[in-house]
């Protein structure tokens, strides 16, 4: 098994808060509640001129993400931001986008990087391509055509599948004559069990 079912649940959590830092109005949010410790509701809707209903919305998917916390002062709540997370998901994601290293990037220009975790995570996560990583894992090289019967892919949707787990170094792609075999990529599998 390629990913085991934990690892796997981990990669969907990080999914899920990249999801919700991703959001432009949510970043934004979360710049500010950086820049004003302990900022109220009252003070975001001034500042981001949107609704309070909007304002509220998007921070309780950042506090379910656990990107925020809320502490009660007297008759209103104050937020203030998870370091601790957010800077675990910005080291996570560049270590993707750049294969090792640590980074000191900060919030504000951090944009780009975990956008890219984002999308690396939402192309990787994709049930037919991880189904595809399987019988690649227990192959030792196949073509698209073997791909599609073995997965009830059709062959344009294995191929699309294939380019996408290529281009995410997942997968390898090798030409013999005319045929194209892909394998797994088993450094960055293990790359990114690491990371993790």
């Amino acid at each position: 098994m390629i990913f085991d079912p934990i690892l796997l649940q981990k990669y969907r959590l990080m999914y899920l808060k990249l999801r919700a830092i991703t959001g432009p109005s949510r970043y934004y949010m979360l710049n500010i509640i950086k820049n004003n410790p302990e900022i109220n509701v009252t003070s975001l809707v001034e500042i981001t001129n949107m609704e309070q209903s909007i304002v509220s919305q998007h921070l309780a998917v950042l506090k379910k993400a656990s990107l925020v916390y809320s502490v009660a002062h007297m008759k209103e709540r104050k937020y203030a931001i998870h370091v601790e997370e957010l800077d675990s998901l910005i080291q996570f994601c560049y270590q993707i986008r750049h294969g090792k290293g640590k980074t000191d990037l900060a919030l504000n220009s951090a944009y780009s990087t975990l956008l890219e975790g984002y999308k690396y995570l939402k192309f990787l996560l994709q049930p037919g391509r991880l189904v595809l990583m399987e019988i690649l894992d227990r192959t030792q090289g196949s073509s698209v055509n073997e791909l599609s019967e073995l997965t009830k892919q059709t062959q344009s949707i294995a191929s699309q599948n294939l380019k996408i787990l290529t281009e995410l170094h997942l997968v390898k792609k090798k030409t013999q004559g005319r045929k194209s075999l892909f394998y797994i990529n088993k450094e960055r599998i293990e790359f990114l069990n690491r990371i993790f």
